[in-house]
């Protein structure tokens, strides 16, 4: 009775953490592009007024960019670099209104979105345009909305059959403003508002009215006024603000699983500091290369890197690249997490074992860990793993796949171990026991050591009065 009880526990556990699956808010990006003014007087029509569009948009917190009239290379152009800033694990939209034919784009045939100068049988293919989403871009669900008010008589598109994740939908601009406005979900809106469209998103995905809400734009680096706040940086990096304060380190001696080195100690944390909401992903790579990570699909966590490569490319890549671009300022740098501000992030308040208590059994609500279904796999590595308790994924899950910790952090207990910049482990990782998960558990390997279960989180911090001195000193050599 006692197995079947632990059983059926473990299975309510599982329903209701695909039940949370389902229903996502996340931050979303549009691009709205206005063709009217074709070099071929011919396919000239009016200037569309998009207002309506855009606030439809701003008011579920949709971060809109527009551009009009663009020629076939900018408007190329103008879709790559916005694919390359969506957001991890957020939604990108690109509205398209303007003359579509049939053509191709480096060979392949696709239905083209025509630029101002695009001669006949080109132009940029929606099928490309997904493959840039789809490559380049931190956005899980990626849609298309073309608006063509001219049809011209006798031609045939393609017909466009949409990735995985991806939606595509030939829509009319004021209908789709005021479907924004009625319908109850932001992907109920695209398909009740199509004329036609072709969907390879999953049914079960309900994408909430409203994403969140970024408090500045990624242009303007800004601090946080209240824990939990988020902000996007110009690569679609997802943060969340901790502000200064004080939590006790370690663990009770009552601790299940407490190790020797967790002895209690108050810590303060002067100054607030930006987390990554979630584990460096395969995509955001500073190093910009895989090595022999397990790592396939662009938002699984990264893995296989050591702790003395994840510090030097963090400061070279990310800080210097920022700072170039003007988007961070003097005194801020981008940085591994200290051992401090990690166990300070992922216990946001709380002083239980994990963030959610101290009830080991609602772990697969928050973490991939070593659990049942990795248990199944018989691997030899995987006899230890818990025989009960099930995440439903055997090894990497997609970042965010699990629910947050009140300041909006995923992924803090599980899934990767996470280097933190002075050697120290945090969270423990798939392969891990459900006492590696703990919100005080520490472990330590060599600077060198690359695994496919150690991964890191990036935080945008002061620079340390020490740190900016030297770096003072070495400029005036």
């Amino acid at each position: 009775m006692r197995r079947l009880a632990a059983r059926l526990s473990v299975i309510t556990f599982v329903v209701a953490l695909l039940v949370s699956r389902s229903v996502v808010a996340e931050h979303r990006v549009a691009l709205l592009i206005d063709n009217s003014k074709y070099r071929d007087e011919a396919l000239r029509m009016p200037q569309a007024n998009l207002d309506g569009l855009v606030r439809a948009l701003e008011a579920g917190n949709v971060r809109c960019q527009r551009f009009t009239n663009l020629d076939e290379k900018k408007l190329i152009s103008t879709i790559r670099g916005f694919a390359e800033s969506t957001p991890t694990r957020g939604t990108a939209v690109v509205f398209f209104r303007g003359h579509v034919r049939p053509g191709a784009y480096k060979g392949k045939a696709s239905d083209c979105l025509l630029g101002t100068d695009s001669r006949p049988g080109r132009g940029f293919g929606i099928a490309d345009v997904f493959r840039e989403l789809d490559g380049k871009g931190g956005s899980s669900t990626n849609i298309v909305a073309v608006d063509v008010p001219v049809v011209a008589p006798g031609v045939k598109w393609h017909g466009v059959e949409p990735p995985k994740g991806a939606l595509v939908a030939f829509v009319d601009h004021a209908r789709l403003a005021r479907s924004l406005a009625g319908a109850t979900s932001f992907l109920d809106a695209f398909r009740e508002s199509a004329k036609r469209s072709r969907s390879a998103i999953e049914k079960s995905l309900t994408l909430e009215k409203a994403g969140s809400r970024a408090i500045a734009s990624p242009e303007n680096f800004v601090i946080g006024k209240r824990a939990g706040d988020e902000w996007v940086d110009s690569r679609g990096t997802v943060f969340c603000w901790c502000p200064p304060g004080t939590y006790m380190r370690g663990s009770p001696p009552s601790e299940r699983g407490r190790d020797e080195d967790e002895e209690q100690e108050e810590v303060r944390i002067e100054h607030g500091f930006w987390i990554a909401k979630y584990e460096m992903t395969l995509r955001e790579n500073p190093r910009g290369r895989s090595g022999r990570t397990i790592a396939k699909r662009k938002n699984d966590p990264l893995t296989m890197v050591n702790l003395d490569d994840a510090n030097r490319m963090t400061k070279r890549t990310l800080t210097e690249r920022e700072r170039k671009a003007g988007r961070l300022p003097a005194g801020w740098r981008y940085a591994l997490t200290s051992a401090e501000q990690w166990e300070y992030a992922a216990r946001a308040g709380t002083t239980t074992a994990w963030f959610f208590g101290d009830d080991e059994t609602k772990l697969p609500l928050y973490a991939n860990f070593a659990d049942r279904t990795y248990w199944e796999t018989e691997e030899i590595a995987a006899l230890h793993a818990h025989r009960t308790l099930d995440d439903g994924v055997a090894k990497l899950a997609l970042v965010g796949s699990y629910a947050p910790n009140p300041w909006g952090l995923h992924d803090v207990y599980g899934n990767v171990a996470e280097w933190c910049r002075t050697g120290a482990l945090r969270g423990g990782g798939w392969a891990s026991l459900i006492d590696s998960c703990r919100s005080a558990h520490r472990n330590y390997f060599s600077s060198r050591r690359e695994q496919n279960f150690i991964g890191y989180r990036v935080v945008i911090e002061r620079v340390p009065p020490e740190a900016e001195s030297k770096g003072k000193k070495k400029a005036k050599r």
